[in-house]
């Protein structure tokens, strides 16, 4: 059996194998692209895995019935500009505390001369290199970081008019920027890097705020704050989704969106791998054709319904719940928003 080292979280393309021993950062993944389910079974159980996967385009009733789930390998978060006449109609649907936090950051910046934005339609290799270093610093910060943008840093360059670059300085220092991709109906985030130091303001969210800004002046059908992986809790936090489902967006299966992603049955087998916590992204009652999610959550201890109400939202379908050893609850139809 072959051993390949992944840089992300997921394969970016089928390979011309039965059975491979994926390994990224901490994590042992069995995956099988041809195999039968026995194989795959029998090669998690003999080499320890923390995942196995089953990489495939049908439905197959026998991974599911013994306890895997089939899933896109990411998800695209998105936000329906035309909800909203202007910038200050989106913060008027969000909740109390966010509406507080972005309207301070907004009245305490654009009343200090010593803090400026700057937009770039095309690329400019001054401000993405302080953009690359604060990335970086990032990256670093994180227990499973993984910098992506090393090998982005050249496509940055070479095509720099399909990208727009949102930067935020105090003084000469930049604090915080946002590097996007302008595609026809959507302006996407794909890397966002921020300062950690205290000023007072959420950083973050005035980004966000104003990629929503530009985004819709700039007529664009959707803003996206990008794509995650589908499983929560190593490479991506748990914490990521609560910040972009907060900010209004929703995710999508990519593929809809014509973004690379594969299909796969998935099997989490070792959940303190991640620190007790895993949340996985999948496909509506399993159903590989369906635009909407089921949500489940991995917790080896238990969750309180304060706990579980985090992860409760109207753009999933069903949740599930593991916890321990106890069999999945099923809520169905999630309506109760935070």
């Amino acid at each position: 059996m072959n051993n390949v080292k992944l840089q992300e979280l997921y394969s970016d393309e089928i390979m011309n194998r039965d059975l491979i021993k994926e390994n990224f950062l901490d994590l042992n993944i069995i995956s099988s692209y041809k195999a039968s389910y026995e194989s795959l079974i029998d090669l998690g159980k003999n080499n320890r895995a923390d995942i196995l996967r089953a990489y495939s385009t049908e439905k197959h009733e026998k991974y599911i019935n013994n306890g895997f789930i089939a899933k896109p390998s990411w998800v695209i978060w998105l936000l329906e500009n035309k909800k909203f006449n202007n910038v200050n109609e989106y913060v008027t649907v969000l909740n109390k505390k966010d509406r507080h936090s972005i309207r301070k950051a907004i009245k305490l910046l654009n009343n200090n001369p010593n803090f400026k934005l700057v937009v770039e339609d095309e690329i400019k290799e001054e401000n993405l290199k302080k953009f690359y270093d604060l990335y970086k610093s990032n990256i670093a910060s994180m227990q499973n970081g993984v910098n992506l943008l090393k090998n982005d840093y050249k496509e940055f360059l070479l095509k720099k008019d399909r990208y727009k670059g949102i930067y935020f300085y105090l003084g000469e220092t930049l604090i915080g920027g946002v590097l996007c991709i302008k595609k026809s109906n959507m302006l996407r985030a794909i890397y966002l890097a921020t300062l950690k130091f205290n000023i007072n303001v959420n950083v973050s969210r005035y980004l966000y705020y104003t990629l929503i800004r530009i985004s819709i002046e700039d007529g664009y059908e959707f803003t996206s704050l990008g794509a995650d992986p589908t499983l929560y809790g190593h490479m991506v936090s748990t914490g990521l989704f609560h910040i972009k489902r907060k900010m209004g967006f929703k995710p999508l299966p990519s593929k809809y969106m014509g973004e690379d992603s594969l299909d796969l049955y998935e099997k989490v087998l070792n959940i303190e791998k991640f620190n007790g916590l895993a949340m996985s992204l999948a496909y509506e009652n399993n159903n590989l054709s369906s635009k909407k999610l089921d949500c489940y959550i991995f917790s080896s201890s238990r969750l309180t319904e304060g706990e579980k109400n985090k992860f409760r939202s109207s753009f999933f379908t069903n949740v599930f719940f593991q916890e321990e050893e106890d069999l999945y609850e099923e809520i169905i139809d999630s309506r109760l928003e935070l």
